[in-house]
């Protein structure tokens, strides 16, 4: 911030500032857990699920793989719209911070002008647009779980018709089907 020019400061209020900094700390906290835990766990998992999928039945293995991209592409579009609405929550907060910080520091020419419901209305719609944007996020969260969990289970039902053909007619070992679904889920 000492760097920064005038021009700098003069379109921005020092709430900005203070919710960069409140939500800043925050998420380099948990992007680093998230590198430091998950990271090699979670590559060395893949690494070994995927090579037993391949193992077991190829084919199954390579139609997994041509259909999983497709579903992560449609969760990717929810995760952006919640980016996008988490965003317009940050601003709304810092709405809300501004004006508690002017009604703060202008109180005497508040009072004297008689503006108590010019910035009780300000605080209502700055409240308002900041429900309205968590009610979506909500929304478009509570979107993801179940599109995931009925593709899981129309992928399972699938991985059991063809594994079912399969034993029945390809004479395939019935556990190969079921080392298959296991390391696919």
């Amino acid at each position: 911030l000492l760097k920064q020019g005038v021009g700098y400061f003069s379109d921005r209020r020092s709430t900005e500032f203070m919710a960069n900094a409140i939500v800043g700390s925050g998420a380099v906290a948990n992007l680093l857990n998230q590198l430091a835990l998950a990271l090699g766990r979670d590559v060395f998992m893949v690494v070994v699920l995927v090579s037993i999928m391949i193992s077991q039945d190829l084919l199954l293995a390579l139609i997994c793989f041509i259909v999983l991209p497709i579903a992560l592409f449609s969760i990717d579009k929810l995760v952006l719209r919640a980016r996008e609405i988490g965003t317009s929550q940050f601003i709304g907060a810092e709405r809300i911070l501004a004006t508690m910080q002017e009604t703060i520091n202008g109180f005497r020419i508040i009072k004297a002008f008689s503006l108590e419901k010019m910035m009780q209305e300000r605080v209502n719609r700055s409240i308002s647009n900041l429900q309205a944007a968590s009610n979506k996020l909500a929304r478009v969260s509570n979107w993801s779980s179940p599109l995931i969990e009925t593709f899981g289970g129309v992928t399972i039902g699938f991985a059991c018709l063809y594994g079912g053909y399969g034993v029945l007619y390809s004479n395939a070992m019935p556990g190969q089907l079921v080392s298959f679904i296991l390391a696919f889920i």
